[in-house]
């Protein structure tokens, strides 16, 4: 199997920094609002936990530190992507760790000092390193990104690879074997390592491969051998025979169903192997039990 390299440069979507730190160095509240306004001065790209949203406004809200109820930041909707294109729901931030820029530290009222934010420019900013990386030749195919399903339709499932970046994984990507749509083996909010099949700039088009990664017929005889007898998932019906999933690399094909037998996608079965051509890379089958 290929060993890819890993994108270096990738800054991962906010939903895989749940784990991550908010600021720990402040002494109190003084101290955070004086570290705010330098970052609003300087431009700098601030972390905070996003603890709600509103569904009506699209309004989220953020914690800058743990037990810290009088520093409120929020992003108004206008305020979390860059492009309309790019969906950036409230909903993918919420339960996470996400990179903003200070646009203004307002006025103390009754207690309480509320921080406007923008998530539109890290996430822009992180768009355009992508876009740079790729005109540079350092963003490339054949690179592995880690992403997570964000939606998936009847022929691809949508990957964000952070920066509001959204790739496409197609249907024919996801396995070696006959897959009939995204659902039968992916989730959405599933976190997942993808190889980059094509890559464009200007704007960002990617593709990318899950299939890559499978171990290939260079590695058949580790699990499957001639005379064994395996479990398998139907897959799909021809004039010869059915094809039957032996695993996500390899299926082989079942001839001789007797008259008036059908089996179904998804069906479960006992398989003997009868034969493997590893030069052909064909694997002939017996069905011997209905599972």
């Amino acid at each position: 199997m290929v060993k890819y390299q890993v994108y270096e440069n990738q800054l991962v979507p906010d939903k895989l920094n749940r784990k991550k730190k908010l600021q720990t160095h402040f002494l109190d509240r003084n101290d955070l609002l004086i570290k705010l306004r330098k970052a609003q001065k300087t431009n700098e790209t601030i972390y905070a936990y996003c603890n709600a949203g509103d569904d009506k406004s699209g309004e989220i809200e953020l914690s800058f530190l743990e037990n810290c109820d009088d520093v409120i930041g929020y992003v108004l909707l206008d305020d979390i992507t860059y492009d309309k294109l790019h969906v950036g729901r409230l909903i993918d931030c919420i339960d996470s760790v996400i990179g903003v820029k200070i646009i203004d530290v307002e006025d103390e009222v009754d207690g309480l000092t509320k921080v406007k934010c923008s998530r539109k420019e890290v996430v822009k900013e992180i768009h355009d390193k992508y876009n740079s990386d790729i005109k540079n030749g350092i963003f490339h195919e054949g690179l592995i990104v880690k992403g997570i399903i964000t939606g998936m339709d009847y022929n691809k499932a949508y990957v964000d690879i952070g920066g509001d970046v959204t790739a496409i994984l197609g249907v024919a990507d996801i396995s070696k074997v006959y897959v009939r749509q995204p659902q039968d083996i992916l989730e959405v909010g599933q976190v997942i390592d993808l190889v980059v099949k094509k890559v464009y700039s200007d704007p960002i088009k990617i593709s990318l491969s899950r299939e890559m990664l499978l171990s290939g017929w260079e590695n058949i005889e580790r699990r499957f051998k001639a005379g064994k007898i395996v479990p398998g998932i139907v897959k799909n019906s021809m004039p010869t025979g059915i094809f039957i999933e032996l695993s996500e690399s390899f299926e082989g094909l079942a001839e001789d169903i007797p008259p008036g037998v059908k089996y179904n996608y998804g069906d479960r079965v006992i398989v003997k192997i009868l034969t493997i051509d590893k030069k052909r890379e064909k694997i002939k089958l017996k069905i011997i039990e209905n599972k």
